[in-house]
């Protein structure tokens, strides 16, 4: 539904739910078909319940279907990867005059989309072929705090402050990300990749690292200085909603940090008027 023209809101909302059903315990098989009320349980609305009571009894989902047979062979492929940008990917696929998942790995591993197409578009494509698994917030709870415990401790990281989805209490998380300050960002990369024994480096550049987690997720760690960290918290945490709006009254938060030292998220919004 991503390449499609559906509300952005409705695909989360779905992902959600799919992530939500997977912690079960009990059987959504034998809960469809003792005629359970799907909709008591949290993230799942009247439509959601009706997908999954056609799933469970038809074994398909006929709007599905519907899509798989309206895209192309390349576009129904790229949609086994949820966090890829189709219109990205395919702008990719028609610049390299690629057309496969497995034709794009190899152009993204032997350097060339880097090359030609740049490090942001090659840290997308990487990023968005990870496997990776939403999880639910509150089993994230107690590796934020491992992982924060190793920033401090091994990677000697003068703070560490988590943020994105985790921090604002989504209830399922892809991710867990932190922005961190520390006079030595590469050994602070070697050391995450030795994490819980060994942890896969995904993509990084002088101020970014994207990592995937043994729990099936990805780590993210944002490097900012003192005299930033209030913008870099404030960029990090808030939803694109948010970011949009505070945009209309600061301009780009970029632009802002250029603009004097924002040492907390509080010297932000008490400058702006906006507490």
């Amino acid at each position: 539904m991503n390449a499609g023209k559906e509300n952005p809101y409705k695909v989360k909302a779905y992902q959600r739910a799919a992530a939500r059903l997977r912690t079960f315990s009990e059987s959504v098989d034998e809960l469809v078909r003792d005629e359970a009320d799907l909709t008591a349980f949290p993230g799942i609305g009247n439509a959601i319940a009706a997908c999954i009571r056609e799933i469970v009894h038809t074994g398909t989902l006929q709007k599905l279907e519907r899509l798989r047979g309206e895209a192309s062979p390349e576009l129904a492929a790229i949609s086994a990867y949820p966090r890829l940008d189709p219109k990205r990917v395919l702008r990719v696929y028609r610049k390299l005059g690629i057309a496969s998942v497995e034709e794009l790995k190899a152009r993204l591993d032997s350097g060339e989309v880097r090359k030609v197409l740049g490090l942001r578009m090659a840290q997308h494509l990487r990023q968005g072929l990870t496997e990776s698994h939403a999880i639910l917030l509150y089993r994230a709870d107690d590796l934020r705090a491992l992982i924060e415990e190793y920033l401090l401790g091994q990677c000697r990281v003068r703070r560490a402050q988590v943020t994105g989805d985790y921090r604002r209490r989504v209830e399922v998380i892809e991710e867990i990300s932190f922005v961190i300050e520390t006079d030595d960002f590469s050994r602070v990369v070697e050391k995450l990749g030795r994490f819980g024994g060994h942890t896969p480096l995904v993509s990084s550049d002088e101020k970014e690292a994207v990592f995937a987690l043994s729990a099936g997720i990805l780590l993210r760690v944002r490097l900012a200085s003192a005299k930033d960290w209030g913008a870099a918290v404030v960029a990090c945490t808030g939803s694109k909603a948010h970011l949009k709006k505070l945009a209309k009254v600061t301009g780009s938060l970029k632009g802002l940090a250029a603009q004097g030292s924002w040492t907390t998220e509080a010297s932000i919004y008490e400058n702006l008027a906006l507490f």
